[in-house]
Formats: structure tokens, sequence, C-alpha cells
């Protein structure tokens, strides 16, 4: 049974953001707490459409070492006491007064959600101007709650004295979709390194981001990369691959934590990218894969590093739209497996790879 509730929906609405908007992570409380979230996201395409908030209480990867939380980790019951959405203005300035439409769940402006459920908002009309922020907020309540703890927007919770205070440690919508006549989806599917960590933060700096901004306005983009996410993780058939399975075409970039954190064979990393790529292509969506990126790998780890890389360059290769050798871009020349831009790409690393990557699947 599909765990996206209504996905046809992600063929009208289409993601207005580069911004990464999935869950590897959980919030626990030991009681009921209530918590005001606000982010601010900068969009594609400014003007007058129709908005809806796709919601998933559910992480899609396992965060850290994975004793807190896995892949398809359902989170408890919980209570939507309200949520808002509008333009946020060319400043940011979470105080401030804003525009705000109330967002509403089956004509209601609460709802509440059930264990591991997915659901929409309705429909809301929401004018963004040309340079000016989409901003998302909204008050829940309950004990466990999944959501991102690395956030690259402006992210904000409301202190106990009413002022909102810069922090991540709230849920946030999965995807920001509008109904503009986007004809394609393109998707970024990753680690941290595709989410864009290690770039400055609501810079839009990295790869995905300037691939995503490079694109015609035709093209919607949506990046589900997750920091210490796995390809094992993606290779489960939860929630995540769903969400990727509603695009026309998705760049894939695996491995760094699976060989690191997991300790994972090239056999295994190579047979989970397989399943992946198989699942991926009997939707029909168009696969671009991309080589394990430099992770200042030495030792034995450089040996597997190596291997797993040569099979996608041979075997998996056969099996894709392309492969993007993002090991040579980010390697360092004189002692390769080092990283030439840091382990997690900075910001000069995101314009090296976003340009080696469109010169050879330019824009269309």
């Amino acid at each position: 049974m599909p765990i996206l509730h209504q996905p046809e929906l992600f063929s009208t609405y289409r993601s207005n953001t580069v911004a990464g908007t999935c869950n590897n992570s959980t919030l626990h409380f030991d009681r009921e707490t209530m918590i005001t979230g606000k982010l601010y996201y900068k969009i594609r395409r400014p003007g007058t459409y129709n908005y809806r908030f796709f919601f998933s209480n559910i992480a899609d990867s396992t965060f850290a070492d994975g004793s807190g939380s896995w892949a398809n980790l359902a989170g408890a019951p919980y209570e939507i006491l309200s949520a808002f959405a509008g333009d946020g203005g060319e400043e940011i300035d979470p105080n401030g007064v804003e525009p705000l439409v109330p967002l509403t769940f089956n004509g209601s402006t609460g709802r509440s959600v059930g264990e591991g459920e997915t659901f929409w908002s309705d429909a809301a009309e929401l004018t963004i101007p040309d340079g000016h922020y989409l901003v998302f907020t909204w008050t829940v309540r309950g004990t466990h709650l999944p959501y991102t703890p690395d956030k690259m927007v402006p992210s904000f919770i409301k202190s106990v004295n009413g002022t909102f205070v810069e922090s991540k440690e709230f849920p946030q919508p999965q995807f920001v979709g509008c109904d503009a006549p986007f004809e394609q989806s393109l998707a970024f599917w990753g680690d941290s390194i595709t989410q864009g960590l290690g770039t400055t933060p609501h810079a839009y700096a990295s790869w995905a981001a300037k691939i995503g901004h490079a694109q015609p306005e035709s093209i919607a983009v949506w990046n589900i990369g997750l920091g210490f996410a796995r390809a094992k993780d993606a290779a489960s058939g939860g929630i995540w691959a769903e969400k990727a399975a509603v695009n026309d075409t998705v760049v894939l970039c695996f491995g760094v934590n699976d060989m690191f954190h997991e300790a994972a064979s090239a056999d295994s990393v190579c047979a989970d990218l397989e399943v992946i790529i198989d699942r991926l292509n009997a939707n029909g969506v168009r696969v671009i894969l991309f080589t394990v990126p430099a992770f200042d790998w030495t030792g034995e780890l450089k040996v597997l590093w190596d291997e797993v890389n040569r099979r996608i360059r041979t075997d998996l290769a056969k099996k894709v739209f392309g492969v993007f050798d993002m090991a040579a871009v980010t390697s360092r020349e004189d002692v390769p497996g080092l990283s030439r831009y840091g382990a997690h790409p900075n910001d000069e690393g995101g314009s090296a790879i976003a340009n080696a990557f469109l010169a050879q699947f330019p824009a269309r």
C-alpha cells in the first residue's frame, strides 16, 4: 500500500524551492509539548499560484549512528493547532507583521495527525512577489515528531516570551508545492552533500541548489537530500523512495555514509544502488547517477571507494541515463580520495560541481 497520501497531487503541485525539505531525525519530549516554528524559503517562480504543502510523520532516513532515529521510523500522533503561509517580504524579520493566509486541512484550521501518517494541506492562493520569501509557520503539539536538525533555511521558534528566536528544533513541511505550469520535475536524492551541508546557510550555494536554479522555469526542482543518509535507506522502499519516484528525473548521490558509518562492502553498496535504480526505472524515471564524492578517504576506505566508483562507471552506468563523475570533480589531484573543497563541499565546491554537471547535462 502506498505511503504517500494522494500521490497524484505531485503531478499538479510541483516543488517551488530548491531547499531541502525531508526528515532524518526525531524530536522526543517526555510529555506533550507545544512548538511554534517558522521558516523562510526562496522560491523559483514568483507570482500568484495555489499552494499545497505535503507533510509526513515519518523519518525518511537514518540520523548519525541510527540509535535515535532511522529510516521509516513513524512518529507518534500529534496535533496541528494552526498553520499559515504567505509573503515573507524581501528582508527576514520573524517578529514582524506578515500578510499570512491561514492553511486548512480538509476545511479545518487544525488537524489530528496519526502515527506514521502523511497528508496534504488544502490549496491556498498565495502571492509571492519576485525577490520575496515564502514564509511558513505552524503550531504543533506532541511528543515524538520527525524533523531535520539540518535545515539550511532561516528557521525560528517562538520563545516563552512570545518572540521568535533562531532554532531548527521543530518539524517542517516535506514539500512546498504550487500549481505553476511546470512541465517536468527534477529531484536530487542523496545525503548531506546533496542537501548542501558545508555551504553557507541560507545562501543556496550547494551544487544541487545551483543546478536547480540554472534550470528553466518549466522544470520544477525538489531537494530530498538528507544528512547521514545511506543508500541502504533509499533502497528500503519506504516513503523516501516513494517521494523520489513521483519525479521525472532523479539525480542520485549516495555511498559516503554506507562506507563511513555502515562499513559496507562494495557488493552491498552497489547492490543497494542497483535496487534504487531498478525501482526508479520501473517507474519511468530518468536516472543520473553520481560516483561517490571524495570524503578524505584513506587506507582500506580509499580502496573501497575506488572499487565502488569503478563499478558505478562500468556496471551501473549501463542501467542509467548517465553517470556524473563527482569523485573526479571533488578529489584532490595530488592525493586522490582527499577532498578538494572539504568533505562537505563548500560554496566554491558547489559552483565547481554545478558547472561540471551542467557542462555534461545542460539545462533544457
